[in-house]
């Protein structure tokens, strides 16, 4: 637990640093295995024998941890992790369905174009998700050492955690109006040039 929790903060660090440096492309395959460790550091704390099997070099598959988790307390909806994983693995294959593009300004014989900062509906859908799973994240890190944290112990904690659940997905919805706006506003702006990923198209 302690090394998989360790490997996802790493990635979800790496993601948030590459957003900020407008590397929008490397935050899909960041995300990605941010995803994958918490969700083995999820389904071990709560079936420790997947631990054993992992640690002796066993494989365990998404569709796995998923089955295993659909009933447990803290596992809010077993579809939301089903589309989560979905969304960063069309982003981080080569064949992806939406890529995040930078548009390098004009250049010229000498020196490739200046990278522009990240536009802000790009930077809103990454904070989106990285919302999402630093509250898995944190959650899961949490429940595990339970016994240490006063008046969050047994099996209350997974209760009193999810009553954060609405003030997320309050700031979620707040946070998808305001993406909402700025793609209403591109729908009538022209698409820059070169290949654009596929959300920037009229009807995504």
């Amino acid at each position: 637990m302690r090394d998989l929790s360790c490997d996802a903060f790493e990635f979800l660090y790496e993601a948030r640093r590459a957003v900020a440096e407008n590397r929008p492309s490397v935050v899909f395959p960041a995300m990605r295995r941010a995803f994958e460790s918490i969700s083995l550091c999820h389904l071990f704390m709560v079936k420790p024998e997947f631990a054993r099997k992992w640690s002796k070099g066993g494989t365990i598959s998404n569709a796995d941890v998923r089955k295993h988790l659909e009933h447990d307390p803290m596992t809010e909806s077993v579809e939301q992790i089903r589309e989560e994983y979905k969304h960063f693995s069309r982003g981080a294959h080569p064949n992806r369905t939406h890529v995040a593009y930078v548009f390098l300004g004009e250049g010229n014989r000498f020196t490739l174009g200046a990278i522009p900062p990240i536009d802000p509906f790009t930077l809103g859908d990454h904070v989106r998700h990285l919302i999402q799973l630093c509250y898995w994240y944190i959650g899961v890190f949490c429940y595990y050492y339970r016994e240490s944290l006063p008046g969050r112990t047994g099996s209350k904690f997974a209760t009193e955690f999810l009553k954060l659940t609405p003030r997320l997905k309050e700031l979620r919805s707040a946070l998808d109006g305001q993406l909402a706006e700025i793609q209403e506003k591109r729908i009538g702006q022209a698409k820059p040039g070169g290949i654009g990923p596929a959300f920037l198209d009229d009807e995504a």
